[in-house]
C-alpha cells in the first residue's frame, strides 16, 4: 500500500510540472505582454529555463517575444532580460539577446545568436551582488553591473505563444 501511495504523489508531482522537467505555456495577444513571476525578491537569484516560442501572430505589425530575467521592485521597470525575439514579421529566424532596463527606459541592448525559428532555446542566469550573468549554449556569458539590490526571477511573453520548463 505504502509503495502504490509513493507512485501516486510521485506522479502528481511530475503531471503538474513540479519537478522542473514539466512545460508551461505562456500566450499574449498581438502587442500585448504577459509575465510570470518565478519567485519571490532576493538578494542571490540562479534558474535555468528553457524556450520554445510557439506561435506569433504574423498578421500583426508585432513581432512575437519571450523573455526571462529579473526585476526589482514589483515591475521590470528596474530589470535585465534575456530575450528571443522573431527577428521580422513573417521571418524564419529568432535573435537572442539581452536588455537593461532602468526607470522605465531600455539603456543598453546586446546581441548573443541567431537562431532558427522554432528552435528550443536554454538559458541561465544569475544574479549576485549587483551583477547579472546571462549564459547561452555556444556564447560567451554576458555580464552586466547593475544598481539592483534584490530581484525577482520571471518569465514572459509578447505577441504570441511560448513554452517554457524552469530547472532543466
Amino acid at each position: 500500500m505504502r509503495i502504490i501511495l509513493t507512485f501516486i504523489i510521485v506522479a502528481s508531482f511530475l503531471a503538474t510540472g513540479c519537478a522542473g522537467g514539466g512545460y508551461k505555456r505562456l500566450m499574449a495577444d498581438s502587442g500585448e505582454y504577459s509575465l510570470v513571476e518565478l519567485d519571490d525578491q532576493a538578494t542571490e537569484v540562479n534558474f535555468s529555463v528553457k524556450f520554445n516560442l510557439t506561435d506569433d501572430y504574423s498578421n500583426s505589425d508585432w513581432r512575437a517575444a519571450a523573455y526571462a530575467g529579473v526585476f526589482e521592485g514589483g515591475n521590470t521597470d528596474a530589470s535585465v532580460q534575456f530575450f528571443i525575439v522573431k527577428a521580422r514579421v513573417n521571418n524564419e529566424k529568432l535573435v537572442a539577446g539581452y536588455r537593461v532596463i532602468q526607470q522605465g527606459q531600455q539603456v543598453k541592448r546586446g546581441y548573443m545568436k541567431s537562431l532558427p525559428a522554432g528552435q528550443e532555446v536554454k538559458v541561465d542566469i544569475s544574479f549576485v551582488n549587483s551583477q547579472v550573468t546571462i549564459s547561452l549554449q555556444g556564447v560567451e556569458p554576458v555580464i552586466i553591473e547593475t544598481d539592483l539590490q534584490s530581484v525577482s526571477p520571471y518569465v514572459s511573453v509578447s505577441s504570441g505563444a511560448a513554452e517554457y520548463a524552469l530547472g532543466v
